[in-house]
Protein backbone atom coordinates (compact mmCIF):
# COMPACT_ATOMS: atom_id res chain seq x y z
CA UNK A 1 0.00 0.00 0.00
CA UNK A 2 1.31 3.55 -0.88
CA UNK A 3 1.15 5.80 1.80
CA UNK A 4 -0.30 9.34 1.30
CA UNK A 5 2.96 11.98 0.26
CA UNK A 6 4.30 13.07 4.12
CA UNK A 7 3.44 17.05 4.31
CA UNK A 8 6.63 19.80 3.58
CA UNK A 9 9.04 21.60 6.23
CA UNK A 10 5.71 22.53 8.55
CA UNK A 11 5.38 18.91 9.30
CA UNK A 12 8.41 19.06 10.97
CA UNK A 13 8.71 21.29 14.14
CA UNK A 14 10.86 23.02 15.93
CA UNK A 15 10.87 20.72 19.39
CA UNK A 16 11.13 17.77 17.23
CA UNK A 17 14.03 19.02 14.96
CA UNK A 18 15.78 19.94 17.95
CA UNK A 19 15.62 16.38 19.34
CA UNK A 20 16.97 15.32 15.74
CA UNK A 21 19.67 17.55 15.85
CA UNK A 22 20.72 16.64 19.09
CA UNK A 23 20.23 12.40 18.55
CA UNK A 24 22.67 13.10 15.55
CA UNK A 25 25.40 15.14 17.43
CA UNK A 26 25.19 12.69 20.51
CA UNK A 27 25.14 9.43 17.90
CA UNK A 28 27.30 10.79 15.38
CA UNK A 29 29.08 13.96 15.92
CA UNK A 30 27.52 15.37 13.18
CA UNK A 31 26.43 18.86 13.88
CA UNK A 32 23.08 20.17 12.03
CA UNK A 33 23.01 23.63 11.51
CA UNK A 34 19.40 25.43 12.08
CA UNK A 35 19.38 26.14 7.98
CA UNK A 36 19.61 22.04 7.86
CA UNK A 37 15.88 21.38 7.93
CA UNK A 38 14.98 20.80 4.32
CA UNK A 39 18.30 18.07 4.57
CA UNK A 40 16.65 16.55 7.21
CA UNK A 41 13.03 16.20 6.27
CA UNK A 42 14.33 14.82 2.81
CA UNK A 43 17.02 12.44 4.14
CA UNK A 44 14.10 10.90 6.56
CA UNK A 45 11.34 11.03 4.83
CA UNK A 46 11.54 7.50 3.21
CA UNK A 47 12.33 5.94 6.71
CA UNK A 48 9.02 7.48 7.90
CA UNK A 49 7.48 5.53 4.92
CA UNK A 50 9.60 2.24 5.44
CA UNK A 51 7.70 2.43 9.54
CA UNK A 52 4.61 3.45 8.17
CA UNK A 53 4.61 6.63 10.16
CA UNK A 54 2.93 9.94 9.10
CA UNK A 55 4.92 12.80 10.79
CA UNK A 56 8.28 13.24 12.24
CA UNK A 57 6.35 14.13 16.02
CA UNK A 58 5.60 10.13 15.28
CA UNK A 59 9.41 8.91 14.12
CA UNK A 60 10.82 11.26 16.90
CA UNK A 61 8.51 9.21 19.77
CA UNK A 62 9.47 6.20 17.80
CA UNK A 63 13.13 6.89 18.68
CA UNK A 64 12.44 7.84 22.15
CA UNK A 65 11.25 4.05 22.88
CA UNK A 66 14.05 2.58 21.90
CA UNK A 67 17.41 1.67 23.79
CA UNK A 68 20.63 2.91 22.78
CA UNK A 69 22.04 0.00 21.12
CA UNK A 70 18.78 -0.74 19.19
CA UNK A 71 19.17 -0.95 14.98
CA UNK A 72 16.90 1.89 14.51
CA UNK A 73 19.48 4.64 15.86
CA UNK A 74 21.90 2.96 13.46
CA UNK A 75 19.51 3.62 10.59
CA UNK A 76 18.44 6.68 12.12
CA UNK A 77 22.62 7.93 11.66
CA UNK A 78 22.83 5.65 8.43
CA UNK A 79 20.14 8.23 6.65
CA UNK A 80 22.03 11.12 7.76
CA UNK A 81 25.33 10.65 7.14
CA UNK A 82 26.69 11.96 3.65
CA UNK A 83 28.50 9.50 1.12
CA UNK A 84 30.05 11.60 -1.56
CA UNK A 85 33.47 9.27 -2.66
CA UNK A 86 35.74 8.89 -5.34
CA UNK A 87 38.97 7.42 -6.67
CA UNK A 88 41.57 9.44 -6.30
CA UNK A 89 39.67 12.25 -4.84
CA UNK A 90 42.29 15.34 -3.72
CA UNK A 91 44.35 13.33 -5.55
CA UNK A 92 47.66 16.03 -3.92
CA UNK A 93 47.51 13.84 -0.88
CA UNK A 94 48.79 11.16 -2.60
CA UNK A 95 51.07 13.15 -4.94
CA UNK A 96 52.69 13.95 -1.30
CA UNK A 97 53.01 9.97 -0.21
CA UNK A 98 54.33 9.53 -3.85
CA UNK A 99 56.58 12.37 -3.98
CA UNK A 100 57.88 12.87 -0.10
CA UNK A 101 56.80 9.57 1.83
CA UNK A 102 57.28 6.59 0.39
CA UNK A 103 60.35 6.90 -1.53
CA UNK A 104 62.44 6.62 1.84
CA UNK A 105 60.11 4.20 3.14
CA UNK A 106 62.05 1.09 4.91
CA UNK A 107 61.18 -1.96 3.11
CA UNK A 108 61.91 -3.76 7.00
CA UNK A 109 59.06 -1.24 7.92
CA UNK A 110 55.73 -2.61 7.77
CA UNK A 111 53.15 0.45 6.67
CA UNK A 112 50.11 0.98 8.81
CA UNK A 113 47.29 3.52 7.36
CA UNK A 114 43.84 4.11 8.64
CA UNK A 115 41.15 5.38 6.29
CA UNK A 116 38.92 6.56 9.17
CA UNK A 117 35.65 7.27 7.16
CA UNK A 118 35.87 5.28 4.65
CA UNK A 119 32.40 5.44 2.94
CA UNK A 120 32.30 2.73 0.17
CA UNK A 121 35.49 2.18 -0.09
CA UNK A 122 37.10 4.12 -2.80
CA UNK A 123 39.52 6.00 -0.34
CA UNK A 124 41.24 3.04 1.08
CA UNK A 125 41.44 1.34 -2.42
CA UNK A 126 43.15 4.23 -3.79
CA UNK A 127 44.98 4.57 -0.96
CA UNK A 128 45.90 0.20 -1.77
CA UNK A 129 46.60 1.11 -5.33
CA UNK A 130 48.99 3.71 -4.36
CA UNK A 131 51.12 2.08 -1.58
CA UNK A 132 51.23 -1.10 -3.94
CA UNK A 133 52.72 0.49 -6.81
CA UNK A 134 55.24 3.32 -4.71
CA UNK A 135 56.67 1.35 -1.93
CA UNK A 136 59.90 0.07 -1.88
CA UNK A 137 59.97 -3.73 -2.78
CA UNK A 138 59.11 -6.07 -0.50
CA UNK A 139 57.52 -3.85 1.79
CA UNK A 140 54.49 -4.50 3.67
CA UNK A 141 51.38 -2.53 4.24
CA UNK A 142 48.02 -2.79 5.96
CA UNK A 143 44.76 -0.08 5.56
CA UNK A 144 42.06 -0.10 8.00
CA UNK A 145 38.86 1.23 6.36
CA UNK A 146 36.08 2.18 9.09
CA UNK A 147 32.80 4.03 8.77
CA UNK A 148 30.19 4.53 10.85
CA UNK A 149 27.64 3.57 8.24
CA UNK A 150 26.96 -0.11 8.05
CA UNK A 151 25.33 -0.11 4.91
CA UNK A 152 27.99 1.30 3.17
CA UNK A 153 30.68 -0.83 4.13
CA UNK A 154 29.26 -3.58 2.88
CA UNK A 155 30.21 -1.79 -0.83
CA UNK A 156 33.50 -1.80 0.52
CA UNK A 157 33.80 -5.25 1.95
CA UNK A 158 32.98 -6.13 -1.93
CA UNK A 159 35.41 -3.93 -3.46
CA UNK A 160 32.98 -3.71 -6.91
CA UNK A 161 31.91 -1.11 -8.30
CA UNK A 162 30.76 0.04 -12.34
CA UNK A 163 33.50 -0.51 -14.82
CA UNK A 164 32.55 3.31 -16.29
CA UNK A 165 33.25 4.81 -12.42
CA UNK A 166 36.96 3.01 -12.33
CA UNK A 167 37.72 3.68 -15.50
CA UNK A 168 36.77 7.98 -15.05
CA UNK A 169 38.56 7.66 -12.18
CA UNK A 170 40.95 5.49 -12.02
CA UNK A 171 44.56 6.67 -13.76
CA UNK A 172 45.26 4.02 -16.33
CA UNK A 173 48.68 3.09 -14.82
CA UNK A 174 47.21 2.04 -11.67
CA UNK A 175 44.59 -0.04 -13.49
CA UNK A 176 46.63 -3.19 -14.71
CA UNK A 177 47.83 -4.30 -11.36
CA UNK A 178 44.90 -3.48 -9.24
CA UNK A 179 41.31 -4.17 -11.22
CA UNK A 180 39.80 -6.99 -12.44
CA UNK A 181 37.08 -5.55 -15.52
CA UNK A 182 34.40 -8.06 -15.89
CA UNK A 183 33.50 -9.19 -19.02
CA UNK A 184 29.78 -10.76 -20.61
CA UNK A 185 26.97 -10.08 -17.89
CA UNK A 186 28.97 -8.68 -15.94
CA UNK A 187 30.85 -6.06 -18.34
CA UNK A 188 29.66 -3.28 -16.19
CA UNK A 189 31.31 -3.89 -13.27
CA UNK A 190 34.84 -4.22 -12.42
CA UNK A 191 36.84 -5.13 -8.97
CA UNK A 192 39.77 -4.73 -6.85
CA UNK A 193 41.71 -7.46 -7.05
CA UNK A 194 41.43 -10.50 -4.48
CA UNK A 195 45.36 -9.57 -3.80
CA UNK A 196 45.26 -5.63 -3.10
CA UNK A 197 41.77 -6.37 -1.73
CA UNK A 198 43.52 -8.71 1.42
CA UNK A 199 45.33 -5.55 2.38
CA UNK A 200 42.41 -3.77 3.48
CA UNK A 201 40.31 -4.89 6.97
CA UNK A 202 36.82 -3.13 6.90
CA UNK A 203 35.03 -2.02 10.13
CA UNK A 204 31.94 -0.14 11.78
CA UNK A 205 33.71 2.39 14.06
CA UNK A 206 32.51 5.20 15.32
CA UNK A 207 34.84 8.08 15.75
CA UNK A 208 33.37 10.44 18.27
CA UNK A 209 33.04 7.43 20.92
CA UNK A 210 35.92 6.94 23.47
CA UNK A 211 36.84 3.17 21.72
CA UNK A 212 39.22 2.67 19.60
CA UNK A 213 38.83 0.41 16.21
CA UNK A 214 41.69 -1.94 17.20
CA UNK A 215 45.28 -2.05 18.95
CA UNK A 216 46.60 -1.14 15.62
CA UNK A 217 49.29 2.38 15.60
CA UNK A 218 49.28 3.87 12.47
CA UNK A 219 51.61 5.83 10.12
CA UNK A 220 49.36 7.65 7.57
CA UNK A 221 45.39 8.31 8.71
CA UNK A 222 42.99 9.71 6.46
CA UNK A 223 39.89 11.49 8.03
CA UNK A 224 38.67 13.99 4.93
CA UNK A 225 35.50 15.51 4.29
CA UNK A 226 33.87 14.60 7.62
CA UNK A 227 35.38 17.50 10.43
CA UNK A 228 33.80 20.42 8.13
CA UNK A 229 30.77 18.23 9.96
CA UNK A 230 31.56 18.82 13.57
CA UNK A 231 31.61 20.97 16.08
CA UNK A 232 35.04 22.74 17.45
CA UNK A 233 34.90 20.50 20.28
CA UNK A 234 34.07 17.58 18.85
CA UNK A 235 36.93 18.18 16.40
CA UNK A 236 39.53 18.35 19.03
CA UNK A 237 38.54 15.09 20.98
CA UNK A 238 38.51 13.34 17.24
CA UNK A 239 41.25 14.40 16.31
CA UNK A 240 43.51 13.75 19.63
CA UNK A 241 41.83 10.59 19.45
CA UNK A 242 43.30 9.97 16.11
CA UNK A 243 46.97 11.55 17.42
CA UNK A 244 46.66 8.88 20.49
CA UNK A 245 46.21 5.70 17.49
CA UNK A 246 49.54 7.31 15.56
CA UNK A 247 53.12 6.90 15.72
CA UNK A 248 55.35 9.74 15.86
CA UNK A 249 55.97 11.58 12.91
CA UNK A 250 52.70 10.12 11.51
CA UNK A 251 50.23 11.76 9.01
CA UNK A 252 47.31 12.85 9.04
CA UNK A 253 45.36 14.28 5.75
CA UNK A 254 42.08 15.67 6.32
CA UNK A 255 40.18 17.84 3.43
CA UNK A 256 41.03 20.45 1.04
CA UNK A 257 37.95 22.15 2.89
CA UNK A 258 39.00 21.57 6.38
CA UNK A 259 41.78 22.94 8.60
CA UNK A 260 42.54 22.67 12.06
CA UNK A 261 43.41 26.16 12.35
CA UNK A 262 42.65 27.47 16.31
CA UNK A 263 42.31 23.91 17.75
CA UNK A 264 44.22 22.61 20.30
CA UNK A 265 45.81 19.36 18.67
CA UNK A 266 49.18 17.94 18.74
CA UNK A 267 49.37 17.64 14.99
CA UNK A 268 51.73 20.16 13.30
CA UNK A 269 50.82 21.27 9.51
CA UNK A 270 53.38 20.41 6.92
CA UNK A 271 51.39 21.07 3.78
CA UNK A 272 47.98 22.07 3.04
CA UNK A 273 45.80 19.57 4.71
CA UNK A 274 48.45 17.33 6.11
CA UNK A 275 49.69 17.46 9.97
CA UNK A 276 52.16 15.52 11.01
CA UNK A 277 51.99 14.20 14.73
Amino acid sequence: MNLPALPAAASLSSEDFAFFREALEANSGISLSQTKQGLLISRLRSTLEDLGLGSFAEYRKFLETRPEADSAWTNFVEMMTTNKTDFFREEKHFDYLVNHVLPTWSPDKPLNAWSAACSTGEEPYTLAMVLDRHLPPASNFRILASDIDSNVLQVAAEGVYPSSRIREQVPVAYREGAIDFGSGQIENWARVKPRLKKTVTVKVHNLVEESYPGEEIFDLIFLRNVLIYFAPETIRFVVEKLSRSAKPGALLFISHSESLNNIPTSWKSVAPSIYRK
